[in-house]
This record gives structure tokens, sequence and C-alpha cells, in this order.
């Protein structure tokens, strides 16, 4: 359906298309920091591509001198240029004011974390605990993270080569031509772009991490196999050693906004999520939260948010279930099946193998594949009945029960 749709995407997305205001500017919707366009952003899965910033000043430059040929250029490729540029640019002097910093030159200088967090107009700066950009992808690493990223997402394309553009190679500047003045310049008027990079390289060396841990265990399960399968082995071990299953809550309880259950869930890689749910009305328009199983403190974008959150579309009385995994941390599978007021339905969440899969009174909701990079088991996990992100569903919820290393199609429930 994306594929078929990809005419709807970025600039010919009717929600996006066309001058919209940002701040005291206007620009092209594409353009515009998904925070200020929440009818076409809120509450969905997105990626963005973000660069060391100097280089993204030089890139700016080339698409002046070289890229774009409206009768307008006032600059010539060299270094004096590039800095006088800059300059001109970050403070608004010698230029038209539609061409300065923040939502001139078409809101190509704004901050690029803009685009990744909740910007605030006024303040000309943007709130990190607010994140409106699922996947954050650094240009540096594009053809990688690219490819991990629509794996991940079960597309086949893949990014093969970076080739350097007609501006790279008619005006071949580098980081190091920028003057002490315009460096200095930059620095401060994109501060926060600086700190988000590092914030950014961090989080990527921690999903490194975790990457060459599930490739290490990869590895280790390959000698077992070749040992006879002393890996399945130890695995039945661990689980008889184990309850097979935690009763999380067992009568009918309202579900209520901000509702912290437990913190001491212990999860597993292959688990099913079992409750009883019966809609009292309908929700608020948008997403409604049933419950959420964590590791964090944040909403999305990041591993361990969602495993799994559970959310109620109250525009159309389905579930949608997000369970991350490394390869995408929003991965997520929308129900077929609507929910009917004021009638209880038995929902089970499954992971076995690469398969999600939501069941809704013994009938197949909604499956999704590219489990292969699951999380490990965890302790110390969050459960949240109603969590502090979105509104609660107006629902009653009942049994909820988390069971262990599930490896079998669960039979079909009886009637409640």
């Amino acid at each position: 359906d994306v594929a078929r749709n990809y005419y709807m995407w970025g600039s010919m997305n009717p929600l996006v298309h066309g001058l919209k205001r940002a701040g005291t500017g206007t620009c092209n919707g594409h353009h515009v920091p998904p925070s200020l366009l929440p009818q076409a952003f809120e509450d969905k899965e997105t990626f963005c591509i973000v660069r060391n910033v100097f280089d993204k000043m030089i890139s700016e430059f080339r698409l002046k001198v070289v890229d774009t040929h409206d009768g307008s250029q006032r600059y010539t490729c060299s270094v004096p240029e590039l800095n006088r540029y800059i300059q001109e640019l970050l403070t608004g002097r010698n230029i038209p004011q539609n061409w300065a910093y923040p939502y001139g030159s078409d809101c190509h200088f704004l901050p690029q974390g803009a685009y990744v967090y909740e910007w605030d107009p006024v303040a000309l700066k943007y709130d990190t605990s607010k994140r409106w950009c699922t996947h954050v992808i650094r240009y540096e690493r594009l053809h990688k993270d690219i490819n991990r990223l629509w794996r991940g997402q079960g597309y086949p394309i893949r990014l093969h080569k970076q080739v350097l553009g007609p501006g790279g190679r008619a005006c071949p500047l580098k980081r190091k031509d920028f003057t002490d003045e315009t460096s200095a310049l930059i620095r401060r008027m994109y501060h926060q772009d600086f700190v988000m990079m590092e914030s950014l390289d961090k989080e990527h060396e921690e999903q490194r991490r975790w990457q060459r841990d599930e490739e290490e265990e990869v590895r280790a399960r390959d000698i077992d196999t070749l040992k006879g399968h002393q890996q399945e082995r130890e695995q039945v071990g661990r689980l008889q050693k184990a309850p097979q299953a935690r009763p999380l809550l067992i009568a009918e309880d309202q579900i209520e906004k901000s509702r912290l259950r437990f913190t001491d869930l212990a999860t597993t890689e292959e688990f099913e999520l079992s409750f009883h749910i019966t809609l009292r009305g309908i929700s608020n328009s948008g997403m409604n939260s049933v419950l959420r199983v964590t590791r964090t403190n944040e909403n999305f974008g990041h591993h361990f948010d969602r495993m799994p959150a559970i959310l109620l579309d109250g525009d159309s009385n389905t579930l949608q279930v997000y369970m991350g995994h490394h390869e995408n941390s929003g991965a997520s599978c929308w129900s077929s099946i609507r929910l009917a007021v004021a009638r209880t339905a038995l929902v089970h969440v499954r992971l076995a193998g690469p398969t999600l899969m939501l069941s809704i009174d013994g009938k197949e909701a909604c499956v999704k594949h590219g489990y292969y990079n699951k999380y490990k088991a965890a302790e110390g996990v969050k459960l949240w009945i109603g969590d502090r992100f979105h509104n609660a569903a107006d629902a009653i919820i009942s049994s909820v029960v988390y069971r262990f290393g599930v490896n079998s199609i669960p039979s079909s429930p009886q009637s409640a």
C-alpha cells in the first residue's frame, strides 16, 4: 500500500503540499518542522536525515552558487565568498530578509533538531523531551542506516552507493575553509544541533553495542547447534526453572492515564500477552493508551520504549500494537478487527520466531514479520495500564497475563 501510494509522500501529501506558516515566515510544507504540522505527522512513524552542521552549511552554499539557477545568485565558489555567505545568512546583514535565518531560504537554515524534536517558533529552539522523528539517520552513514531501516520495515530495496552531486564536484570546499569567525558563529547559532549530534552518536553506539551482542548470541547459537542443540536444552532448562506465566491484573479495572502498575516485570524474547477489554464508549479521537510494557521513560524513538505498547484508535475502535526490535524500534501491527462498544473481547499479542501476531477472540487481527533481532530478556520492566503520553482509552481491562517463552500457536480462546 505504501509503495502504491508513493505519490502521497512528502511534498505531494495534501496535508503538507503548498506554502505553510512557519513561525514568522512562510515555507513549502515539506520544509516546515513536523511539530508545526501535527495534522500530518502526529502519531506517525517517520524518519529524518541529519548531518554534520559544518557540512550542511557548505551544502547550502553549493546549492546557492551551483545547483540554483534563478538569476539571483550573488556569490561565487571561493573560500571568501563561502564565509561571506554564511555570515550574511545567519546575521541577516546585506541580504533580503526572505533569505535570512531562521525562516528565510525556504526554512533551509532552521536547526536540524527542529525536525527531530518539537520546535518553538517564538524561542527559536527545540524541546528535546518531545520527539517527532522516529528514526534519525546520519547522512555520514546513510546507506547503512537507510538499508537497516528498510530491512526492518520489510522493504526489498537497498541503497548501494552514495554519489557526489554536481554541487560537490563543481565547488569542492571543505570544513577547513571556514574562518574562525564563521566557525564560532555557526557553533553559536546551532549550539543545540552540535549537542544533538553528540547525543545521537552515543545512541548509535549503544545500538551498535546491542547489535554486536545479538550477533555474538547468533554465533553462539550456531556453535551450540553444532554441538547437538545445546542452546535448546539450556533454554528448556531455564523455562522449567522460571514461572511460565505472570498474572498482572485479575479483576476488572478502568484504564486511566499515567497509571503505573508494576516496576518489576521480567520479560522474555518471545512471549504472549493476553487480556480482556470492554469499551465503555467512544474514546477521544486519535490514539488512546490501553497498556504499555517498557524499560524507558520515553514515548517512542528508542529501543525498549514499547515492548509492547497497545493503543486504541478512537476514530475506528481498532487496536494498534507497537513492538520494537533492534532493527526498528517503532515496528507496529494495526488490527483489521474493530472492537464493539459494551462487548468484552479477548486479546492475545504473541511474539514467536520472526512474527508478531495480534488475535481478537481467536481471530487473526494482524501479523507483522521481521523480528530477527528481538529484544533480549529483561528485568525491572514497567507496566502501565494507561501510559502518560496519550489519553486513556475509555475501557475496562481485566485478566492481564504475561506468558514467558511462547513457542506454539495459542489455541482459540473460549467465550468469556
